[in-house]
């Protein structure tokens, strides 16, 4: 089954528009965040959201503004969802983890909704985004999260290939709409999606292909054991058969040590469970020690430096 929808800020009083595209983005992309226009009585905004299947792409385009996505929005969105951003036209400024990427038009990164990001454009711009779960894109890219923010050209090399293919496949989207599609396009969607992103160009991530593959491996070990007490720089090293000081030289040239990574996504995932109405029924201490955190005390100060509240403060706020 598919379904086009077009929302617009046409026909929106001048004042209207900027409160009313927050509404739109957030209802349609399922993320939380902030647009500030650069000039509110001008703003302009237009979202075609399609349904194929599994996929959900939308075409985005607006004015300039620049687009924030705090950390507390990113533990209020929902669990585990990704974009594949390609820009059509303009040029946009993303960041996220440290990492800044200046898209022209035919580039891709990946954004991780579950963590805070900044996007940037100065003119008229349009992306298209290609929003998936956690769940699906796992099946295809072994550490997501390693992957963000990282600039994919749209000019040359396996990605090139990617964004000719988005951009067919999104050319007339009132008859991909008005069809059936095939099932096993979700599948082809996100197995090309998948090479453009396992194929890194040499020095994109500020080292070889092998270091960046092994830090994609290692980010993914501490995913998967993201709950357990145990899991230390230490013991990640004694996993993969690594000196800690080795270790610790191949996330020299990332934004944040190893360690801090740990506690980051520990306190990423508690956010998320305090902010779910769901789970109003476990305590913060059970949280906490789900989460790998042996001592509430020290979750709760670590927690007010990420999230510049209390844990108690954070939850009462979410509902």
């Amino acid at each position: 089954m598919s379904q086009l929808s077009i929302w617009s800020t046409d026909g929106k009083a001048p004042r209207q528009r900027v409160a009313y595209w927050n509404e739109c983005a957030a209802q349609v992309l399922h993320t939380n965040m902030t647009i500030d226009a650069a000039e509110p009585a001008l703003f302009w905004g237009r979202i075609a959201d399609l349904r194929v299947n599994a996929l959900h792409i939308a075409e985005v385009s607006s004015g300039p503004a620049a687009v924030r996505h705090s950390a507390s929005q990113a533990a209020r969105s929902g669990s585990g969802r990704f974009q594949v951003l390609m820009q059509l036209a303009g040029q946009s400024v993303f960041e996220q983890s440290g990492r800044t990427a200046v898209l022209s038009p035919g580039d891709l990164t990946l954004v991780d909704c579950g963590r805070r990001y900044d996007l940037a454009f100065g003119e008229p711009v349009t992306n298209l985004v290609l929003s998936v779960t956690y769940e699906q894109l796992k099946c295809y890219l072994t550490c997501p999260a390693a992957l963000v923010a990282l600039k994919l050209p749209g000019d040359h090399g396996p990605s090139a290939l990617v964004s000719r293919f988005l951009r067919e496949l999104w050319r007339h989207p009132d008859d991909l709409a008005a069809g059936s599609p095939s099932p096993f396009l979700d599948r082809a969607v996100l197995d090309m999606v998948a090479m453009a992103f396992s194929v890194l160009p040499r020095g994109t991530d500020n080292g070889s292909v092998a270091a960046s593959s092994r830090r994609v491996a290692i980010m993914s070990y501490v995913e998967q054991h993201l709950k357990k007490s145990d899991l230390t720089v230490d013991s990640v090293a004694s996993a993969f058969r690594l000196s800690p000081r080795y270790l610790h030289k191949l996330f020299n040239s990332q934004t944040e040590t190893l360690g801090r990574y740990i506690r980051r996504r520990r306190l990423e995932e508690c956010a998320r469970m305090l902010a779910n109405p769901s789970q109003s029924g476990r305590t913060i201490s059970w949280i906490a020690y789900e989460h790998g955190f042996s001592n509430v005390g020290h979750f709760s100060k670590v927690f007010r430096e990420q999230f510049r509240m209390s844990p108690r403060d954070y939850r009462r706020r979410a509902y």
